[in-house]
Order: C-alpha cells, then structure tokens, then sequence
C-alpha cells in the first residue's frame, strides 16, 4: 500500500485505497491526478513524492467525490498548488456538505456529515478553458457523478477516475452508485472506444484492455434495473425498494448507505420511468414505482 508505481517515462500511480496518478511535468514538479480520500492518506502520498525529491505544483480531480478530493486542502497548504476539477464538481468541493445533500436529498443530518461523504473544503480551478494540454487530455465520463472526467497522460496512460468498479468492489457494494444512469451508461460506450497503452481505474487494477471490465459493470447494471422492474411489477414506494433491494443483494443497511445506495436506487428508477420502463404512481398522498407491462 502507498508504493509508487512506474506506468510510463513520467507517468506513475501510488497503491492506495482510491489510485492516485502522479505525472512529472519537470525535475522536481508533479501533478496529481486526484488526492488521496484523507489528510492522513494526503500526508502518506506526500511522503512518497518526498522520497523521489519531488514536489506537487498541481492537482487534476476527476470529479470531487470525497475519495478522489480528500487531499485537496492538505497539498494546497503545503505547496500552493493549482487544483482543477470539472464544473459543476468544482461547487461541490468549495460546499462539501453539497455532495452529501445530493444523495441524502436535502441538508443531511449528522449521521451523513461524515469524512466518506464531505472532504474538506477546497477550490478547485474549473477544466473548461484551462490551459492543461500538451501535458494532458480530458474526455468526459459522465454518469457516477454529475460531472467526471478521464485524465491522458503524454505517455499514453488514461485515469478514468470512478469509470468502472474492479470485481472486488463490485461484489462488496451490489448497488453501483450512479448519479445519471442514462449517461453511465454513454460512458460505457465512449470507454469502449477510448485508445491508450494503460487505463487506470481507481478501485481496480491498472490494465491494458477495459472490455473485461467495462462488460462486467454493464452486465451488474441491467441486471440491477431487471431486478428493479421485475420487484415492481406491484406497485412499491421507496422505502421498500431500498429494503428489498438490500435484502436482495445480502446488504446491511446505515444512514450512510441509505444516503449513497439510496441515490444510485433513485437514479436507475427515474432512468427506468424516462426509458418507459416504468412509471410513477401517486396513490392516498403515496408516491408509488410501478413496472409497465
């Protein structure tokens, strides 16, 4: 864990919890792309590129999720770094508790104001309009977050940040947490035709050839949305699609999950009633999902 990792002539990642890219643009200076999901995991991260005599001169977040910003506030503080993200995930950065509210629905009780959930406020550079090439390109990879982005290296390396779940992670949280499914969903279909030599996602290993993944994560998500249409082919309210679906997938159920699974479950049931899959139904001040036959 936190071992440097070699992906090209100035391309690298550091092995943590939530891969980090680290591309040296001069002797001393790097960039990151994303930083660490913690001060704590910042500081370890920090230490690596202290032991290779480099420094941070800028950060790229592939979107503001807290285990991709976490270490924004930590290497500013430090180095003075530029930070970029795209817009609109440049709001949620300066107004964690914005990232929490969206999946929770509204300002989120305490039980949600969690270090998973909001990192420390930082501010970010919006994408559009800077000046990054030659250095770097951006693709959009939208879907899991409002706004996300894949990161090209000059040595051919792409970031794609939140893109694809590695097994493992698929197999722990079931529930694949999108924001828009209907543009989940388009990304699949840019990552198939995204080229480079390495593509790194950062809860899977670094590879070079993403069909394997990107057809496993398709495969969970339909299955996911067959399951949700064949659970209500009777009417059901929310609250009982969440509890079916944990009881479904073996899941416990937190205030914290509730937040995050809770929003990926709204996201696949208004993609679902938009595709005409299924529609909504009010009945006795009840707000019902039912299948259409």
């Amino acid at each position: 864990m936190y071992e440097l990792v070699q992906l090209g002539p100035n391309t690298y990642l550091i092995d943590c919890p939530s891969r980090v890219g680290v591309v040296r643009l001069c002797s001393r200076d790097v960039c990151l792309i994303d930083s660490g999901a913690t001060p704590e995991a910042a500081k370890r991260i920090d230490q690596v590129l202290a032991q290779n005599g480099w420094q941070v001169s800028r950060i790229i977040n592939t979107h503001t999720h807290a285990g991709h910003c976490g270490g924004n506030a930590y290497f500013y503080e430090q180095y003075h770094c530029q930070i970029y993200a795209p817009f609109p995930e440049t709001v949620f950065a300066q107004r964690p508790e914005l990232s929490a509210a969206l999946m929770y629905g509204a300002a989120p009780p305490a039980a949600m104001r969690i270090p998973r959930l909001m990192a420390q406020p930082s501010s970010p550079r919006p994408l559009r309009g800077s000046r990054l090439a030659p250095d770097f390109e951006l693709c959009p990879l939208d879907g899991h977050a409002p706004a996300m982005v894949g990161v090209k290296t000059r040595d051919n390396v792409w970031f794609i940040g939140d893109a694809l779940l590695g097994e493992e992670r698929m197999r722990k949280y079931q529930i694949h947490h999108l924001y828009h499914a209907g543009e989940y969903l388009r990304t699949l279909r840019t990552l198939e035709r995204l080229e480079g030599a390495v593509f790194v996602p950062s809860h899977a290993p670094a590879t070079d050839t993403l069909l394997p993944l990107i057809i496993q994560n398709r495969v969970r998500i339909e299955a996911l949305m067959d399951f949700l249409c064949r659970l209500c082919e009777e009417p059901l309210c929310f609250d009982s699609i969440v509890k079916a679906s944990f009881d479904h997938y073996a899941l416990t159920l937190t205030a914290e999950q509730y937040a995050v699974a809770g929003s990926s479950l709204r996201a696949y049931l208004s993609y679902l009633c938009d595709e005409g899959r299924m529609r909504i139904e009010v009945r006795e001040n009840m707000l019902y999902f039912c299948t259409v036959c």
